[in-house]
């Protein structure tokens, strides 16, 4: 049986993140860990329902000690505020994703050795009832390294499918599952692309605040109902641009910043999408500020 193993350090308030990227990966919600016996057969099942069947002698390490215990890390990022705070964000190049659930599996060994997956995992995710994925054809989608389009903006992202068969969706005690296979560990989401390139919409957006020139900043529209969170490109010092949204949604706006050793943030309801110019102004909070408005955000 898989045993809950907490593997995940405290954040030291003492000594507070410094930049943006280390604000990400301190606010990066808590792994759930498990050890396991990969000579048998494992279920492991997530907070939120998710759940991975690993066939027994699945993994196999480099140095040969197959009865040794294997730890598997899972976070269910299935809330929108969480996976933005993970530093996931579901736009690459000119398509976003609109996922259902979203989930992030490392692979360990207490030897650490290196794991190689040798069997597919099967996985089966519960499925929210809502009107934006009705007559919906699911997708299983693997985040990989940014693409020659998208690596002048931090943390993007690129959206890959999985070469697997598309998710098949089955009924358990009347509730909707998605079932799955996947044969590496990394970062997924069941869900479905769209082309913003059928919406002829540019959405600006001018971050204005107490310094004369920030030295990080981004912007993410979190878009209602859709599980979207969007990162609009930078254009110069306190000005982000981001192309061919989906129009007339509504949403959120954030915008995080960094400057002289203290954090910036700016949020507020978006009203519908459209061709403008949006202008937030930002104010100087610490690390727990931004994080706890982060996840209080309604969606």
């Amino acid at each position: 049986m898989a045993r809950l193993y907490s593997i995940a350090p405290g954040v030291d308030q003492e000594h507070p993140a410094k930049g943006l990227d280390q604000f990400f990966d301190h606010a990066c919600p808590e792994p759930q860990a498990y050890t396991i016996d990969p000579t048998l057969d494992q279920v492991i099942e997530g907070n939120t329902g998710l759940t991975f069947r690993i066939p027994a002698n699945t993994f196999i390490s480099s140095l040969e000690h197959q009865k040794a215990e294997i730890i598997v890390s899972l976070r269910e990022l299935n809330d929108p505020r969480l996976a933005m705070l993970a530093g996931l964000v579901t736009n690459a190049g000119s398509t976003i994703l609109h996922h259902a659930a979203m989930f992030s599996l490392k692979i360990m060994s207490k030897t650490e050795d290196k794991i190689t997956v040798t069997k597919p995992i099967k996985i089966e995710c519960p499925l929210l009832e809502s009107k934006s994925f009705n007559n919906t054809i699911y997708h299983l989608f693997k985040a990989g390294s940014a693409g020659i389009r998208t690596t002048s903006t931090p943390g993007m992202i690129e959206w890959k499918r999985n070469p697997y068969p598309a998710p098949q969706i089955h009924r358990i005690n009347k509730k909707r599952y998605l079932s799955a296979e996947i044969d590496h560990a990394g970062t997924y989401s069941f869900g479905h692309a769209i082309s913003t390139r059928l919406n002829n919409i540019m959405l600006s957006v001018k971050a204005f605040g107490p310094f004369d020139n920030m030295q990080e900043g981004r912007a993410f529209i979190m878009l209602d109902h859709l599980n979207s969170t969007i990162q609009l490109h930078p254009q110069g010092q306190a000005s982000f641009s981001g192309f061919n949204l989906p129009q007339g949604r509504t949403g959120w706006l954030i915008v995080t910043g960094w400057h002289d050793n203290q954090y910036f943030l700016g949020i507020r309801r978006l009203a519908p999408i459209a061709n403008r110019i949006e202008q937030i102004e930002l104010r100087p909070v610490s690390a727990a500020e931004m994080e706890h408005a982060i996840k209080n955000m309604l969606c």
